[in-house]
């Protein structure tokens, strides 16, 4: 399953850079110490495949390196992540604990802080 998933991020960017940036995905990537393979696997795994969270993922890279004139490499596209996941997931559940709705939404919101943390602590230790 993990294989076509990874499948699925290298069609969409592959036919994405195609249909808009007129060029091959490969062009804007550092592919001396990493593969293009190893590139769609990490992609999938920063974004689970959410389209959304992809293009935030290459927005963030392409603001740090491709501006630049610089391809992206394993620490960029690491770097984009855990920006995503500051200003996006972390700042949902920061802003909810401290606005004003209901006791029992606040609730659930904490509930899945938890489970969150509980994720990241497996992914660690993965």
């Amino acid at each position: 399953m993990e294989t076509n998933a990874i499948g699925f991020t290298k069609r969409i960017l592959e036919k994405r850079f195609r249909k808009f940036a007129d060029s091959e995905v490969e062009e804007f990537f550092e592919t001396s110490k990493n593969s293009m393979d190893e590139y769609f696997e990490i992609l999938f795994n920063a974004s689970m495949n959410v389209p959304r969270i992809l293009g935030y993922i290459l927005s963030y890279c392409y603001q740090s390196r491709i501006i630049y004139d610089n391809k992206i490499n394993k620490s960029d596209i690491e770097a984009a992540s855990q920006r995503y996941y500051n200003e996006k997931i972390f700042s949902f559940f920061e802003t909810t604990t401290h606005s004003l709705i209901s006791l029992d939404e606040k609730v659930s919101v904490l509930q899945l802080k938890s489970l969150l943390n509980i994720f990241i602590e497996k992914a660690k230790n993965i």
